[in-house]
């Protein structure tokens, strides 16, 4: 399981009871769950920069992402991957699914939009951790 775990991040999905344009700021009772998906899977065995291996530090949402979507919600997510490299990757948003049994295998797989980028370049220089 924990095998498993290793190459699958789970989000969990909320939905903004009021507006986020007229929210000022974000309160546990503005929030309301609707279930979690899982990340893309890469390859077996997976390593490096480009994977969702120990990832999921960071995600954003970005409402003008994944226009052409035939299902799950509109948007789409920003997130890191693998936490020494953290390169950005952006995913689509499947319908979430609130499993009561608790199965990881009944939650959907988000899409690849746009596959892992580093964005920062060399901007952290010494402040780096050693891979």
């Amino acid at each position: 399981m924990l095998k498993i775990l290793k190459f699958v991040l789970i989000i969990v999905c909320l939905l903004f009871v009021q507006s986020f344009a007229s929210a000022k700021t974000v309160k546990p009772k503005n929030l309301k769950y609707k279930g979690a998906f899982r990340m893309p899977q890469g390859a077996s065995g997976e390593e490096g920069p480009k994977t969702w291996s120990w990832g999921g530090r960071y995600a954003t949402y970005y409402p003008h992402g994944n226009l052409d979507r035939t299902s799950g919600y509109k948007g789409s997510l920003y997130a890191t991957g693998h936490n020494q490299y953290q390169y950005v990757s952006e995913v689509s948003i499947p319908t979430p699914v609130n499993s009561k049994n608790k199965k990881l295998n009944e939650l959907p797989f988000a899409e690849t939009l746009q596959g892992f980028q580093n964005i920062r370049g060399d901007r952290m220089g010494e402040l780096e951790l050693p891979i």
